[in-house]
Protein backbone atom coordinates (compact mmCIF):
# COMPACT_ATOMS: atom_id res chain seq x y z
CA UNK A 1 0.00 0.00 0.00
CA UNK A 2 1.15 3.58 -0.76
CA UNK A 3 1.75 5.92 2.14
CA UNK A 4 -0.18 9.15 2.79
CA UNK A 5 -3.64 10.00 3.97
CA UNK A 6 -6.55 8.52 2.06
CA UNK A 7 -9.87 10.20 1.26
CA UNK A 8 -11.97 11.16 4.29
CA UNK A 9 -14.36 8.55 5.47
CA UNK A 10 -18.07 9.53 5.43
CA UNK A 11 -19.71 9.76 8.86
CA UNK A 12 -21.55 6.69 10.06
CA UNK A 13 -25.13 6.25 8.81
CA UNK A 14 -26.64 6.70 12.28
CA UNK A 15 -24.84 10.05 12.74
CA UNK A 16 -26.11 11.29 9.35
CA UNK A 17 -29.65 10.34 10.36
CA UNK A 18 -29.34 12.40 13.55
CA UNK A 19 -28.10 15.45 11.61
CA UNK A 20 -30.94 15.18 9.07
CA UNK A 21 -33.49 14.83 11.84
CA UNK A 22 -32.21 17.98 13.64
CA UNK A 23 -32.19 20.02 10.40
CA UNK A 24 -35.69 18.83 9.52
CA UNK A 25 -36.98 19.84 12.96
CA UNK A 26 -35.36 23.30 12.80
CA UNK A 27 -36.68 23.99 9.30
CA UNK A 28 -40.14 22.87 10.35
CA UNK A 29 -40.17 25.28 13.31
CA UNK A 30 -38.98 28.17 11.11
CA UNK A 31 -41.66 27.40 8.54
CA UNK A 32 -44.32 27.33 11.23
CA UNK A 33 -43.17 30.71 12.58
CA UNK A 34 -43.22 32.27 9.11
CA UNK A 35 -46.70 30.96 8.47
CA UNK A 36 -47.93 32.45 11.73
CA UNK A 37 -46.47 35.86 10.81
CA UNK A 38 -47.91 35.70 7.29
CA UNK A 39 -51.37 34.66 8.46
CA UNK A 40 -51.55 37.06 11.38
CA UNK A 41 -53.99 39.91 10.89
CA UNK A 42 -52.10 43.09 11.84
CA UNK A 43 -55.24 45.21 11.48
CA UNK A 44 -57.21 43.34 14.11
CA UNK A 45 -54.59 41.83 16.45
CA UNK A 46 -51.89 44.49 16.40
CA UNK A 47 -48.82 44.20 14.18
CA UNK A 48 -46.99 45.78 11.29
CA UNK A 49 -48.21 46.47 7.80
CA UNK A 50 -45.43 47.95 5.69
CA UNK A 51 -44.09 50.85 7.76
CA UNK A 52 -47.37 51.33 9.64
CA UNK A 53 -47.60 50.05 13.19
CA UNK A 54 -51.15 49.07 14.08
CA UNK A 55 -52.01 48.13 17.64
CA UNK A 56 -55.17 46.86 19.29
CA UNK A 57 -56.19 50.44 20.21
CA UNK A 58 -56.47 51.32 16.51
CA UNK A 59 -58.58 48.30 15.62
CA UNK A 60 -61.86 50.05 16.42
CA UNK A 61 -60.95 53.04 14.26
CA UNK A 62 -59.91 50.78 11.40
CA UNK A 63 -63.20 48.89 11.61
CA UNK A 64 -65.14 52.15 11.84
CA UNK A 65 -63.45 53.61 8.76
CA UNK A 66 -64.14 50.41 6.82
CA UNK A 67 -60.52 49.81 5.80
CA UNK A 68 -60.00 46.49 4.08
CA UNK A 69 -57.34 44.10 5.34
CA UNK A 70 -55.52 44.29 2.01
CA UNK A 71 -55.27 48.10 2.11
CA UNK A 72 -52.38 50.11 3.53
CA UNK A 73 -53.84 51.53 6.73
CA UNK A 74 -51.68 54.63 6.96
CA UNK A 75 -52.21 55.54 3.31
CA UNK A 76 -56.00 55.19 3.49
CA UNK A 77 -56.27 57.29 6.65
CA UNK A 78 -53.88 59.90 5.27
CA UNK A 79 -55.90 60.32 2.07
CA UNK A 80 -59.24 60.53 3.85
CA UNK A 81 -58.16 63.00 6.48
CA UNK A 82 -56.19 65.12 4.01
CA UNK A 83 -59.45 65.57 2.11
CA UNK A 84 -61.47 66.19 5.23
CA UNK A 85 -59.17 68.62 7.01
CA UNK A 86 -59.09 71.53 4.60
CA UNK A 87 -56.65 73.35 6.85
CA UNK A 88 -53.88 70.79 6.46
CA UNK A 89 -50.60 72.17 5.17
CA UNK A 90 -50.32 69.62 2.37
CA UNK A 91 -53.76 70.28 0.99
CA UNK A 92 -53.38 74.03 1.34
CA UNK A 93 -50.09 73.92 -0.54
CA UNK A 94 -51.51 71.82 -3.37
CA UNK A 95 -54.64 73.91 -3.56
CA UNK A 96 -52.73 77.06 -4.41
CA UNK A 97 -50.90 75.52 -7.37
CA UNK A 98 -52.99 76.57 -10.41
CA UNK A 99 -54.05 73.75 -12.69
CA UNK A 100 -54.46 76.01 -15.75
CA UNK A 101 -53.60 79.44 -17.08
CA UNK A 102 -55.60 82.57 -16.31
CA UNK A 103 -58.10 83.21 -19.09
CA UNK A 104 -61.21 85.34 -18.85
CA UNK A 105 -64.27 83.11 -19.45
CA UNK A 106 -66.74 83.72 -22.27
CA UNK A 107 -69.77 84.36 -20.04
CA UNK A 108 -70.19 87.15 -17.45
CA UNK A 109 -68.99 86.35 -13.94
CA UNK A 110 -72.52 86.20 -12.47
CA UNK A 111 -73.28 83.13 -14.63
CA UNK A 112 -70.62 81.18 -12.68
CA UNK A 113 -71.16 82.85 -9.31
CA UNK A 114 -74.86 81.91 -9.19
CA UNK A 115 -74.17 78.13 -8.73
CA UNK A 116 -71.68 78.99 -5.97
CA UNK A 117 -74.34 81.01 -4.15
CA UNK A 118 -76.85 78.17 -4.57
CA UNK A 119 -74.25 75.78 -3.15
CA UNK A 120 -73.92 77.97 -0.06
CA UNK A 121 -77.69 77.77 0.46
CA UNK A 122 -77.54 73.99 0.07
CA UNK A 123 -74.75 73.83 2.67
CA UNK A 124 -77.07 75.61 5.11
CA UNK A 125 -79.68 72.96 4.33
CA UNK A 126 -77.08 70.22 4.89
CA UNK A 127 -76.40 71.61 8.35
CA UNK A 128 -80.12 71.31 9.11
CA UNK A 129 -80.33 67.72 7.83
CA UNK A 130 -77.37 66.71 10.03
CA UNK A 131 -79.08 68.15 13.11
CA UNK A 132 -82.28 66.28 12.20
CA UNK A 133 -80.47 63.06 11.27
CA UNK A 134 -81.87 62.98 7.74
CA UNK A 135 -78.88 61.27 6.18
CA UNK A 136 -80.25 60.27 2.80
CA UNK A 137 -81.47 63.80 2.23
CA UNK A 138 -78.05 65.10 3.21
CA UNK A 139 -76.36 62.94 0.58
CA UNK A 140 -78.76 64.17 -2.07
CA UNK A 141 -77.88 67.78 -1.21
CA UNK A 142 -74.15 67.08 -1.32
CA UNK A 143 -74.52 65.55 -4.76
CA UNK A 144 -76.63 68.48 -5.96
CA UNK A 145 -73.68 70.71 -5.13
CA UNK A 146 -71.03 68.58 -6.80
CA UNK A 147 -73.09 67.34 -9.74
CA UNK A 148 -76.29 68.51 -11.42
CA UNK A 149 -77.46 71.25 -11.27
CA UNK A 150 -74.59 73.22 -9.73
CA UNK A 151 -71.42 71.47 -10.91
CA UNK A 152 -69.44 73.36 -8.30
CA UNK A 153 -65.98 72.27 -9.40
CA UNK A 154 -66.43 73.67 -12.90
CA UNK A 155 -68.31 76.82 -11.93
CA UNK A 156 -66.11 77.85 -9.02
CA UNK A 157 -63.07 77.53 -11.30
CA UNK A 158 -64.72 79.70 -13.97
CA UNK A 159 -65.79 82.24 -11.36
CA UNK A 160 -62.16 82.51 -10.31
CA UNK A 161 -61.12 82.94 -13.94
CA UNK A 162 -63.43 85.96 -14.17
CA UNK A 163 -61.25 87.88 -11.72
CA UNK A 164 -59.10 90.43 -13.57
CA UNK A 165 -55.70 90.00 -11.87
CA UNK A 166 -53.53 86.90 -11.90
CA UNK A 167 -52.91 87.17 -8.17
CA UNK A 168 -56.62 87.24 -7.29
CA UNK A 169 -57.32 84.40 -9.73
CA UNK A 170 -54.61 82.15 -8.24
CA UNK A 171 -55.92 82.67 -4.72
CA UNK A 172 -59.58 82.16 -5.68
CA UNK A 173 -58.75 79.11 -7.81
CA UNK A 174 -56.92 77.50 -4.89
CA UNK A 175 -59.70 78.25 -2.43
CA UNK A 176 -62.26 76.87 -4.88
CA UNK A 177 -60.49 73.57 -5.33
CA UNK A 178 -60.00 73.25 -1.58
CA UNK A 179 -63.72 73.93 -1.09
CA UNK A 180 -64.69 71.20 -3.54
CA UNK A 181 -62.49 68.63 -1.79
CA UNK A 182 -63.97 69.58 1.59
CA UNK A 183 -67.50 69.13 0.25
CA UNK A 184 -66.56 65.73 -1.20
CA UNK A 185 -65.52 64.70 2.32
CA UNK A 186 -69.13 65.27 3.45
CA UNK A 187 -70.15 62.14 1.56
CA UNK A 188 -70.12 59.92 4.65
CA UNK A 189 -70.76 56.76 2.61
CA UNK A 190 -67.46 57.34 0.84
CA UNK A 191 -65.54 58.76 3.80
CA UNK A 192 -66.73 56.53 6.65
CA UNK A 193 -67.92 53.58 4.54
CA UNK A 194 -71.19 53.49 6.46
CA UNK A 195 -74.88 53.73 5.63
CA UNK A 196 -75.57 56.02 8.58
CA UNK A 197 -73.07 58.03 10.67
CA UNK A 198 -72.82 57.56 14.41
CA UNK A 199 -72.79 60.49 16.86
CA UNK A 200 -69.05 61.18 16.57
CA UNK A 201 -69.14 61.00 12.79
CA UNK A 202 -72.15 63.33 12.70
CA UNK A 203 -70.25 65.90 14.80
CA UNK A 204 -67.32 65.57 12.41
CA UNK A 205 -69.60 66.19 9.41
CA UNK A 206 -71.22 69.18 11.10
CA UNK A 207 -67.81 70.72 11.66
CA UNK A 208 -66.94 69.99 8.03
CA UNK A 209 -70.02 71.85 6.79
CA UNK A 210 -69.02 74.89 8.79
CA UNK A 211 -65.54 74.77 7.26
CA UNK A 212 -67.11 74.71 3.80
CA UNK A 213 -69.28 77.72 4.61
CA UNK A 214 -66.24 79.60 5.89
CA UNK A 215 -64.36 78.69 2.71
CA UNK A 216 -67.15 80.07 0.50
CA UNK A 217 -67.04 83.32 2.45
CA UNK A 218 -63.31 83.56 1.75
Amino acid sequence: EKGGAGPPHPPPADEMSDVKARLSKELGEQGKGSAEITNANPLRRGGRQGNNMVGPSEAGLIDELGIKETENVGEVIRKRFTLALGGSAVLALLAFVPTQTHQLPKEPANVYIAPVIRSKILLDDIQDTIERGRWKQMLQLVRQILDRPNYLKKNVALAAQALPSDEDWKRADGLGRELVENIRALDYQEFFQTEEPNADQAAFLEQGVQQCLDKIEE
